[in-house]
């Protein structure tokens, strides 16, 4: 079977190794060059780095619907190479029902959750955000829907406690690149149709979600912390300074370990090496142990080991 691989960050890697060695794999798509790193120098994301390491032709066009030189470089390589199917993991853009026409087998695409459940960018940090304890990833055939076709496969996982959505995305590529194989390996196209009563959506993150409130409880800090643990961090202000910080690592532990009273919203209390946050308590609510933490210029360090030495009361208030 021949193909061509959609896909642009780390997290398709795995895909597209999958589809060399499971394919006749004969070009890959990526999202334009973008500044990286801290010069932002213009630089290819990591699935046109590997391709580029491969010698395998690689098309980055800014837009798949309007006409410019590098999708109609693409449009020409696809009419000669006619590939049998295109692989989609974490492109970035839906494909428009023109690309979905080109070949014998449409596209399949390869999502980070249970669907119908969290459709949409970002299915990884939703569901730990939502504090699921299961998710998966899912191969299904593109309609012009967002994550809207038949499932043909999917593979189960559990969600940890204290799992972060940056090692919950290394399992879900592992896995999802397992599954891809075996489909390649035994095509079967008949898949399951979803069920739009069942469906949730995971909305593009936003930067302020991550902006901390003492209104939220325990079990949203810690899950938020999880979910945005890659972009954009939760980040708090300590009281009655200017200074941001970020909320690396946390977890969630019962009151009665604690022999004070849990702190107010906001406040914290330092006790036996530990640092307890204090957030809006609600019924049947685990209370939160800070673990880690940042500040600007500085790297990442024990929660205890940054706030033993601050004068008290200590407190964290909104950005």
């Amino acid at each position: 079977m021949k193909t061509v691989f959609f896909g642009t960050p780390d997290f398709a890697l795995s895909s597209l190794e999958a589809c060399r060695d499971k394919s006749q794999l004969v070009g890959v798509v990526t999202q334009p060059d973008r500044p990286r790193g801290r010069g932002q120098k213009l630089s290819p994301c990591p699935i046109k780095e590997r391709a580029l390491e491969w010698n395998l032709p690689a098309f980055s066009p800014a837009s798949l619907r309007k006409s410019g030189e590098e999708l109609s470089a693409l449009e020409k390589f696809i009419a000669q190479e006619k590939p049998d199917l295109f692989v989609v993991t974490a492109y970035g853009n839906l494909l428009p029902q023109k690309f979905l026409d080109l070949t014998p087998w449409g596209a399949i695409n390869l999502h980070a959750s249970l669907l119908p459940r969290w459709r949409g960018a970002a299915p990884i940090q939703r569901s730990i955000e939502n504090g699921d304890t299961e998710t998966g990833v899912c191969l299904q055939r593109m309609v012009m829907d967002l994550d809207a076709g038949d499932v043909l496969r999917e593979t189960r996982l559990p969600i940890g406690p204290n799992e972060s959505a940056l090692s919950l995305s290394e399992r879900l590529s592992e896995v999802g690149g397992l599954l891809l194989r075996k489909f390649l390996m035994e095509p079967q196209w008949q898949g399951r149709a979803q069920n739009p009563e069942l469906v949730t959506l995971a909305t593009k993150i936003k930067k302020d979600e991550a902006n901390w409130s003492p209104s939220w409880s325990s079990s949203e800090t810690h899950a938020r912390v999880r979910a945005f643990a890659a972009w954009p961090q939760v980040k708090a202000r300590l009281k009655g300074s200017s200074l941001e910080m970020k909320i690396l690592e946390t977890q969630l532990f019962a009151r009665a370990k604690v022999s004070i009273e849990a702190p107010s919203p906001g406040s914290m209390l330092l006790e036996d090496g530990k640092v307890y946050l204090g957030c809006n308590v609600r019924p049947g609510e685990l209370s939160l142990e800070l673990l880690k933490v940042q500040v600007p210029g500085k790297g990442p360090v024990r929660a205890w080991d940054y706030f033993q030495n601050l004068p008290g009361p200590l407190s964290l208030e909104s950005l």
